[in-house]
Parts: C-alpha cells; structure tokens; sequence
C-alpha cells in the first residue's frame, strides 16, 4: 500500500459526489444547510430594510390612512363625553329589542327548564335502578369445572 491511502479507507464504488461525506455530513446536506441559511439572510435583511423604511416615513404627505383629529394618551381612555356620545351611536344602530328576540328568550327559557326536568328525572330512575340492584340477591360466580389428569401409562 501506498502512504498516502494508507490511514483512509476506500470509498464504496458508485456512490456520487453529493452522497460524500465531508465535515462528518454528505455533501448534500451542506447544500441544503447553505441554501436555508442563505434564504434566512435573505428574508432578515428585507425585513430589516421594510422596518427601516417604514420608521422614516412623514407623517401627513397625502397619504390614504386616516389621521386621529385629538390625541388621547392611553393612560386617561375616554372622556365621558366620548363614552356617551359613542353608546348613544352604538344604540341608535341596535334599536329596539325585536318581539322575535323576546320570544326567544322566554322558549329558551322553557327548554332550559324542560332539559332540567329530564336530568332530574333521569337521575331518580338511575338511583332507582340502583336501589333496585341491591335488593337483587347477588349470585355467587360458577367456578370452573376442575380437570382431571389422565394416569400416564407406562
């Protein structure tokens, strides 16, 4: 043998340049390892450069987005006469409860009632059933039936 092949054993014929290992992995998954972490970088500094763009704008160059006429900081909510002003909106919109709905309600709750009924009533047939059983003489099980050994000839 020759010194240079002398520590490394022979690769196996017919195996492909992707299917080498190399740094303790095939080729191919240090392709794929690559590519993944290409795309990542990629979409990071995209990302990145989205954010820094989107910092930078001016505000109110005729943009479509609408600007809020009063700043209310978030500590403080609304004023009172925001909150009243805006259930006034909000129940001109609802309007009157309908007679539909109010017939609603009540059969709900009719059948809430009736489905109460039914457990209840379910529930003393089950504790019937089960007073029933313990008068129930209880049968003793059958033991099985015991065999006997043939004598072995001799």
């Amino acid at each position: 043998m020759s010194e240079a092949t002398a520590g490394r054993a022979a690769p196996p014929r017919g195996q492909s340049g992707l299917s080498k290992r190399r740094g303790g992995l095939p080729v191919w998954t240090w392709v794929v390892l690559g590519t993944a972490a290409a795309g990542a970088v990629l979409i990071w500094r995209k990302n990145r450069q989205a954010a820094s763009a989107a910092g930078t704008g001016t505000a109110g160059t005729g943009t479509d987005s609408t600007q809020p006429t009063t700043i209310i900081p978030v500590e403080q909510g609304m004023s009172q006469s925001q909150y009243d002003a805006l259930r006034a909106q909000i129940s001109d919109l609802q309007g009157e409860v309908s007679k539909e709905a109010k017939t609603e309600a009540a059969e709900d709750k009719t059948i809430a009632a009736e489905e109460k009924k039914l457990a209840a009533e379910e529930e003393a047939d089950l504790k019937e059933d089960e007073a029933e059983d313990k008068r129930k003489p209880k049968r003793k099980p059958r033991k099985p039936p015991v065999r006997r050994r043939r004598p072995v000839r001799k």
